[in-house]
């Protein structure tokens, strides 16, 4: 399949287990349902924002780009997702979540692609400005061993770039940014992972700090098994 030159070999390589095995989800177009005032994914979406948190399409950008915001009041969420669900992150299934996204970031924010099961287990890629206010990085809560961090390596901007995460089975996560011209790292998961069935989502959250951290989104893109 081709991914327009956005996604890397490793999704490609994925994806040519789809037939049977793996299903996937792959949204260029950001826009709004018809006749509403939510944002679609090409479909209907979960919008899950609490406080000042928002969603918007950004206006005037070709190609179709949304906003997923905090606004100004402290622990604030703007989060929205495809409403399709991924199996649990755990050492034997294999997936794969890559996002194209620009960052507004600043300190205890926690921006970026989300896969979590409700119940406060997550693995969060983007910034985390609790571990690091200078570097992308991931923040891995999805275990019972507590909170873990991955640095990616890159140093933090407000360019778009590409983020991509997956694993392959091993109880290793993956991720990388700006596709096979970036650095591969690795960790692996947080001891018990979640078991449960999982959202991918975009997520931005300003925490204890009361100033609007966003999330720009132009792709969107996962690959999970389907149902057994």
């Amino acid at each position: 399949m081709d991914f327009n030159g956005y996604f890397s070999a490793v999704g490609a390589a994925l994806l040519g287990l789809a037939p049977p095995e793996y299903s996937v989800w792959y949204s260029s177009l950001m826009m709004h349902n018809p006749g509403s005032t939510t944002v679609s994914l090409e479909m209907n979406v979960t919008t899950l924002t609490s406080g000042t948190g928002y969603n918007n399409l950004v206006s005037g950008v070709a190609g179709g780009v949304i906003v997923v915001g905090t606004g100004v009041t402290v622990s604030s969420v703007g989060k929205v997702s495809p409403g399709a669900l991924m199996p649990g992150i755990r050492s034997a299934v294999k997936w794969y979540v890559s996002a194209r996204m620009k960052l507004v970031y600043g300190t205890h924010a926690v921006i970026g692609i989300c896969v979590d099961d409700g119940a406060n287990h997550n693995v969060v890629m983007g910034f985390h400005g609790y571990y690091s206010t200078t570097h992308f990085g991931i923040s891995d809560d999805s275990g019972s061993s507590g909170n873990g961090f991955l640095d990616l390596g890159v140093v933090a901007d407000g360019n778009y770039h590409y983020f991509e995460m997956w694993s392959d089975a091993s109880g290793t996560l993956f991720a990388r940014v700006n596709g096979p011209s970036g650095t591969t790292v690795s960790r692996p998961f947080a001891t018990g992972g979640i078991s449960a069935v999982v959202l991918p989502s975009i997520l931005a959250l300003n925490e204890d700090n009361g100033a609007d951290r966003q999330v720009y989104v132009d792709d969107f893109l996962f690959i999970t098994p389907k149902a057994a």
